[in-house]
This record gives structure tokens, C-alpha cells and sequence, in this order.
């Protein structure tokens, strides 16, 4: 789809995504721009929630994977969806703005062996 997407038509979008009939069926979409602000859009169990934090820089390869294995550890652990997110989105604002601040060039991806301690 071409432009921005509305609070509605992403449920919808995660309704036809969920396998039918299923109960807590869980998707996150991630890295929604909106103005200076990154926008990630939780879809639990047929509610739907965002998490929004600044713009910490230039995007960066990388930063779904980390992001990814946040949830990841945290669903083993058996965090909820919602503080999940908004760990892995803080930590990855963190490492962006680290790397910007230590001119790692943006095809290197981020820095963040120095900021693990941050998920502790």
C-alpha cells in the first residue's frame, strides 16, 4: 500500500494475518514513521496498542534482528508483549544514537556490545 496507514486498517491488516479461529495470537509491526517519531504497532489477542519513541537517527541494518531477539527472550521469560516492545525499542533508539555518536558508518549497522547491560 502506498502512504500511511490508519490505526484500522492495520487491526485489520493483523485480523486476516492471525490464523482463523485462533485465541492469542500475537504481531508486531515496527518502524512505522510518524513525524519524529517511530511508531510500533502491537496487536494482542485482537487488541491493538502503539509504542512510540523519537527518531534516533539514520536507519541502520541490524536493528530488526535486535529488536526481534529482544521479543524473542522476553516471550521466554515470560514478559508481556507490551514492556517487551518498549525494551527493544528504547535499546535500539540507544544503540543508534551510540553509533551515531561514535561515527560508525550506517552500512556497519549499530554498536551495541557496550549498551547490553541496558536489557538487564
Amino acid at each position: 500500500k502506498d502512504g500511511e496507514w490508519t490505526l484500522q486498517e492495520l487491526s485489520g491488516l493483523c485480523e486476516r494475518l492471525a490464523p482463523a479461529g485462533s485465541s492469542g495470537a500475537s504481531i508486531v509491526i515496527t518502524g512505522i514513521r510518524q513525524g519524529d517519531s517511530l511508531v510500533n504497532f502491537l496487536w494482542d489477542d485482537g487488541v491493538y496498542t502503539t509504542v512510540s519513541t523519537p527518531i534516533a537517527g539514520a536507519s541502520r541494518p541490524g536493528t530488526g534482528d535486535i529488536f526481534a531477539s529482544i521479543l524473542a527472550a522476553d516471550a521466554v521469560r515470560g514478559e508481556t508483549l507490551l514492556s517487551s516492545v518498549q525494551k527493544a525499542a528504547n535499546f535500539v533508539g540507544l544503540c543508534i544514537t551510540g553509533s551515531e555518536k561514535a561515527g560508525t558508518p550506517v552500512q556497519e549497522g549499530v554498536v551495541f556490545e557496550k549498551y547490553l547491560a541496558a536489557l538487564l
